[in-house]
């Protein structure tokens, strides 16, 4: 039995009672993947919260007391520290979901441009729609839209869809437009009696110039930023230790400004490094 379940069977009143407060959460649950209805997922939350606020409470009580040797001091800390942890937990689950989401529509994205350049290429071949699908779901390489084309060729040929259907119903679970806007497409020149392979040859055309969009704006981007990096970090850094350095020789407090130089080198500076390279990570159009 999974977390999932289990949570549910120890607090099923209680969440068929209150998972309305997240109902929200709904949508984003099916466009990341994530296979819980809303009561299971609100029942995971609960419980997660409650076992980290119990084991939270105990530990940081114990630890206070150690160190204090007061047990008020204990219990209102490991009463402050749990109340901190429940927090974090519930907005943790909150957020969950949505930045799942947006992790899968950028790996969708990133594939876009070359997954529907290679549709292109089958579908002149004169494939019909259902084969396309499933000659791009082998393709791994194309990641979640492999999964995406997996499914479309599930639903026709296990549960008795036609192409339209599967399509249809899947657009519902995707959280990218673009290539929600490509499958609608494609629905509708099936529908119509048009011509797919040069539907998808304009459409990677298309793709193509806002890829390219993206990759012009994000070397602007990085030329900003080595920019600021360059100014305000290294420079800055140098400045600072010049400065602390004369202070030293003019001031005394050697040992406190040389404290103040090695928690700069050592700390200071990796950690901004590092903050740097998420920046740019989170930035990146090829990155997910």
């Amino acid at each position: 039995m999974g977390y999932a379940e289990t949570s549910y069977r120890l607090l099923k009143k209680v969440s068929n009672k209150y998972a309305y407060l997240i109902e929200d959460l709904k949508e984003d649950l099916k466009q990341a993947n994530l296979n819980y209805t809303i009561e299971e997922y609100f029942s995971m939350m609960v419980f997660t919260t409650l076992v980290l606020l119990i084991s939270v409470f105990c530990i940081g009580g114990f630890i206070f007391f150690f160190v204090m040797r007061s047990i008020i001091i204990a219990f209102i800390g490991g009463f402050l520290l749990s109340l901190f942890i429940t927090i974090i937990t519930i907005v943790a689950f909150i957020i969950y979901p949505s930045q799942l989401m947006d992790t899968r529509r950028k790996k969708i994205e990133n594939n876009l441009y070359f997954a529907a350049n290679y549709m292109s290429t089958i579908s002149s071949s004169g494939l019909p729609a259902q084969k396309i699908f499933k000659v791009m779901g082998n393709f791994s390489e194309f990641g979640e839209i492999a999964k995406i084309c997996r499914r479309i060729t599930r639903d026709i040929e296990v549960f008795g869809m036609n192409v339209n259907e599967a399509i249809e119903k899947v657009v519902q679970l995707s959280p990218s437009k673009k290539l929600n806007e490509l499958l609608w497409g494609m629905r509708g020149i099936i529908l119509g009696g048009g011509d797919l392979s040069t539907y998808l040859k304009e459409k990677s055309k298309s793709l193509l110039n806002d890829y390219r969009r993206l990759l012009e704006e994000f070397t602007r981007s990085i030329s900003l930023y080595l920019e600021i990096y360059i100014t305000l970090i290294m420079v800055g850094t140098v400045f600072t230790l010049v400065l602390t350095t004369i202070m030293s020789l003019l001031g005394g407090y050697v040992k406190q400004l040389q404290l103040v130089q090695m928690i700069i080198v050592t700390i200071g500076l990796p950690f901004i490094s590092a903050v740097f390279v998420l920046m740019l990570k989170t930035i990146n159009p090829t990155e997910a």
